[in-house]
């Protein structure tokens, strides 16, 4: 027989009453925190793959207070979750955001440097050129 947890419907979740309470402000890891507020635990669904979604809400007996994103389709983001998640995942802290915009901004700036360096000074790739009169001496018509 399947496990109960198969048969919970992700994309289903209703939140009747949202908490006011901040994420960051509230205790924990990525995973659960405590809601002072409410006095209660909190889990976010785009921490967790489906499946330990599912199982947490069917242990709980779909009484759990959880924080969730959802796609533009509807459909509830979860850790494993192919469309969606990599926003989350790419926005790194604001520290590395911080370092990656500034080394971007000094390879900028050294790239200009160099692209104008070049620009000033015309690069010879052959001598001066002369006049086709000094190479050659001037030729008489063909006479008649």
């Amino acid at each position: 027989m399947q496990s109960p947890s198969k048969f919970i419907s992700l994309d289903s979740i209703q939140i009747a009453s949202p908490c006011k309470a901040a994420w960051a402000a509230m205790d924990g890891d990525d995973k659960s925190r405590f809601c002072q507020s409410c006095a209660k635990n909190v889990y976010d669904l785009s921490a967790m793959t489906a499946e330990e979604a599912r199982q947490l809400i069917a242990a709980k007996e779909g009484e759990v207070c959880v924080r969730l994103h959802r796609r533009a389709d509807g459909k509830v983001i979860t850790s494993d979750c192919p469309v969606g998640v990599s926003p989350l995942q790419r926005s790194g802290s604001w520290l590395e955001n911080l370092l990656i915009t500034a080394v971007a901004a000094i390879v900028g700036v050294f790239g200009v440097r160099v692209v104008k360096s070049m620009q000033e000074k015309p690069m010879v790739f052959m001598g001066a050129m002369n006049s086709i009169t000094t190479l050659v001496e001037p030729i008489a018509p063909p006479g008649k």
